[in-house]
């Protein structure tokens, strides 16, 4: 015991010669940031950063996320400016909900006599266009991928467009308006790439607003053509909030 004891006092006699001696050492090592020296860390000039001729001239050329065809490392800008149909290929929220809706009702593309998909009705009076639109015998089907709740528009200027499309099909028909972000149905998710990316957020949520989009629709396609326009907002819960 008193030999613990002693050891235990002379270590903490060594505590101040420790303390001169160390710490100054400890913080001249540290006065160049080993991540700037090693190249490793992207916050501190590291990691992989834009080859572009443009970006190559700067003193600190920014984060380099993705690839040309050449394998030649790029950021986002420089994509953008030099490979604009690259650029243009990422995935929406919408381009997701849609596919997801086709796979689960395949026949309704092949009942459909014409198929609309972000673009004007043809022959019609106006340039509103539908994010997808079925268009059959004697009715259609519209599907609307409503982001944020397009929260940016108003009501009433929601409620024109639809009334705009459904004059220039002169049919009756089902829209269905589906919001990815009420309750977490989709989430972000960043890619081995650098690119952000989207995926399944709240499973439960997901298989829900997507069987309850497809009975609507099969209810509807199932009873006699009605008089005007039917709107379905998915899910339910952020529907009934508006």
């Amino acid at each position: 015991m008193q030999q613990a004891r002693q050891r235990r006092h002379s270590l903490l006699s060594l505590a101040p010669a420790f303390y001169d001696v160390f710490v100054p050492w400890l913080r001249r090592a540290n006065s160049q940031n080993p991540c700037v020296v090693r190249g490793r860390c992207s916050m501190h000039g590291g990691g992989t950063r834009c080859q572009s001729a443009v970006c190559s001239a700067l003193e600190s050329p920014p984060h380099a996320g993705f690839k040309d065809p050449a394998g030649r490392a790029l950021c986002w800008p420089c994509l953008g400016a030099q490979y604009p149909e690259r650029a243009k290929l990422k995935v929406r929220k919408e381009h997701l909900m849609l596919a997801e809706l086709q796979r689960r009702l395949p026949w309704l593309g092949e009942w459909a006599q014409q198929l609309i998909w972000d673009c004007p009705v043809p022959g019609g009076c106006t340039l509103k266009r539908p994010d997808m639109l079925f268009r059959l015998e004697d009715r259609f089907v519209q599907i609307e991928v409503d982001e944020e709740g397009h929260e940016d528009l108003s009501c009433a200027d929601e409620d024109s467009r639809l009334e705009l499309i459904a004059a220039d099909v002169g049919l009756p028909g089902l829209v269905l308006r589906l919001n990815p972000d009420a309750e977490r149905v989709l989430k972000r998710r960043r890619l081995c790439n650098g690119e952000s990316g989207f995926c399944v957020g709240d499973a439960d949520a997901f298989n829900g607003l997507f069987d309850a989009a497809e009975a609507a629709v099969e209810t509807f396609l199932n009873e006699p053509a009605p008089e005007g326009v039917r709107v379905v907002g998915l899910p339910a819960s952020w529907w009934e909030g508006k």
